[in-house]
């Protein structure tokens, strides 16, 4: 071995130790230049003497392997001081990242790592980054389409407001609850309250509603009630309470709210119909004043034409002057009827209607009127069957009004039933009331009609056709006069095969009649 090849293994000793010497102890560097200094000198005498040789040889083993000993710890604790470092970075980066992602979860998207290292960690932080400009860039969006659907609401909502305001109606809005939701400006003058004084609070604690006789109708008896509990539209004529106290008649009509086959909600449109009460109480008037001065000229006919007629003296007339005085007889008393009714239906609608009431035998009276009608019974040939209960009271009653709820149900069914049909009435006790039922065989009333039976004036096209002389007042009356005295009335009916109407009156009237 010459000289040039230990000073080239001594390059490559040092390069290759170059870094770890910069960090090797300070006593180190010392011995390790001792070391070096030696194998320079022996080198001289290498090629002359064996034992130097050898010893060089065995000095350079044992350099190594102390060398290589100092390294190996070296290289550990380069090691863990690298792996420490490493923790500590990336720890740094990771909560970074976890910080941004905090801050993304509390609404703030301009947050960012932006971590320049390189690797895993790194990749993480650019995706993290990446999120959060997507989801800014998305929220901006959001924000804009947000923006954009609140002005659209806020347009529909003017306009709505436009719209409710417009309506010449009140109308007012509940939740489920009955809580007023919305109240517009029309039902506001209408009632001298102001929206906000009503909305949030429950429609029957600020408005109250009172029947004709100033009597604050119970909240579960008013419509809205109804609707919110049935789920059906329901209408109603009444009075409602404005703020000072004063009272005006309304009509109103509740719809319900409807989602997802729930009831969630009513609407009422409300109208003041006091300008339609004067027209309908100047008709009234008018219609009782014009009754009541075509009685006495109508009285008067007919006081002749009956005179005319009996004691003899029609056999002075020829038939055909005798035919003229029948027709005259029977027109002013059918006349007459037709003025009885009229006042009847003013009374009833002007409150002038005065009931008289006293102890009735039911049954008596039943029997008084069917006397009545029984030439009519054998002139058409009607079959008729009378099914009463002698177990019935006697009840206090008015006694004219209650014989013209007969006379006009057994009227109607002589009227409308053909030649040789079948007529029944019946009388019998149902717990506390009575129910009168009167059946016939006759023309039955059109579906699309029953609705409108006891409208006033009102005839079914099929009633009109066969008879042209009803007034249409009959039923009206006796529904009126039932409501009157605490009864109700109803019918079932098919057309071709018949009609039965039935009454039911409380045996006991003592709280109705004061």
């Amino acid at each position: 071995m010459d000289f040039a090849v230990v000073q080239v293994l001594f390059q490559r000793f040092l390069f290759r130790h170059f870094i770890i010497m910069n960090k090797l102890p300070n006593w180190l560097l010392p011995c390790i230049a001792l070391l070096v200094g030696l194998l320079i000198l022996s080198m001289v005498f290498i090629l002359e003497s064996d034992t130097l040789l050898r010893f060089f040889q065995e000095t350079w083993e044992t350099l190594k392997s102390v060398l290589y000993t100092q390294t190996q710890w070296l290289i550990l604790f380069l090691l863990l001081v690298l792996f420490f470092l490493f923790v500590h970075v990336s720890n740094k980066s990771i909560n970074k990242s976890v910080y941004v992602l905090e801050r993304l979860t509390h609404g703030d998207f301009t947050a960012r790592s932006n971590l320049a290292t390189s690797g895993v960690i790194g990749r993480l932080g650019s995706v993290v980054d990446r999120f959060a400009k997507k989801l800014q860039a998305s929220n901006v969006n959001l924000q804009q389409d947000i923006q954009d659907r609140e002005n659209e609401l806020k347009r529909e909502q003017v306009k709505d407001e436009a719209m409710l305001n417009s309506i010449g109606d009140g109308v007012l809005a509940t939740d489920k609850e009955g809580n007023v939701v919305l109240f517009n400006k029309v039902l506001a003058d209408m009632l001298g309250w102001r929206s906000e004084e009503v909305i949030g609070k429950k429609l029957v604690d600020v408005i109250k509603m009172v029947d004709d006789n100033g009597a604050v109708i119970p909240s579960a008896e008013r419509p809205l009630a109804h609707t919110l509990s049935e789920g059906t539209t329901s209408s109603f004529v009444s009075y409602y309470e404005r703020k000072d106290k004063s009272i005006f008649p309304v009509s109103i009509t509740v719809s319900p709210i409807i989602f997802q086959n729930e009831v969630t909600g009513a609407i009422a449109v409300v109208r003041d119909v006091t300008k339609e009460k004067e027209i309908d109480k100047a008709k009234t008037e008018f219609v009782s004043l014009a009754s009541h001065q075509l009685r006495t000229p109508l009285s008067a006919i007919n006081w002749y034409t009956e005179t005319l007629l009996s004691n003899g003296r029609a056999s002075e007339f020829s038939p055909q002057q005798k035919q003229f005085v029948e027709r005259i007889y029977e027109s002013s008393k059918r006349m007459s009827e037709l003025v009885g009714s009229l006042l009847n239906v003013s009374r009833l609608e002007m409150g002038t209607f005065t009931i008289q009431p006293e102890v009735v035998d039911l049954m008596q009276l039943a029997r008084d009127v069917i006397k009545e009608f029984e030439p009519e019974f054998s002139k058409n040939k009607h079959s008729f069957v009378f099914s009463g209960d002698d177990t019935i009271p006697p009840m206090r009653l008015d006694k004219k009004l209650t014989g013209i709820i007969f006379q006009n149900l057994l009227s109607n069914a002589i009227k409308y039933t053909p030649d040789g049909g079948n007529i029944e009435l019946l009388i019998k006790k149902e717990d506390a009331s009575v129910r009168i039922s009167v059946s016939d065989t006759g023309l039955g009333i059109p579906e699309d009609q029953k609705d409108k039976i006891f409208t006033k004036l009102f005839r079914a096209d099929n009633a009109q056709r066969m008879d042209t002389q009803g007034t249409g007042l009959g039923l009206y009356i006796v529904k009126s006069i039932v409501q009157k005295i605490g009864g109700t009335i109803g019918f079932t009916s098919q057309v071709g095969k018949g009609t039965t109407f039935h009454v039911i009156l409380p045996l006991r009237t003592d709280g109705i009649f004061k």
